[in-house]
């Protein structure tokens, strides 16, 4: 998937909170899974089950 520069901010960014917020087939589900990946890669002391991370379907 080649990412947008806005994807490619989110996925790179350091905030701890963020909102996806965007249509239907845009890419959040990618986006947020090579962001977790990119964290836990930088910090492998990190654990999926320390994040809380929420879906919400409009």
């Amino acid at each position: 998937m080649n990412l947008t520069k806005e994807q490619q901010a989110v996925i790179d960014a350091n905030s701890r909170k963020i909102l996806v917020k965007a249509g239907a087939g845009t890419g959040k589900t990618e986006v947020l899974t090579r962001r977790i990946v990119r964290l836990i890669e930088e910090d492998p002391s990190l654990s999926i089950t320390e994040m809380a991370i929420h879906y919400v379907y409009e």
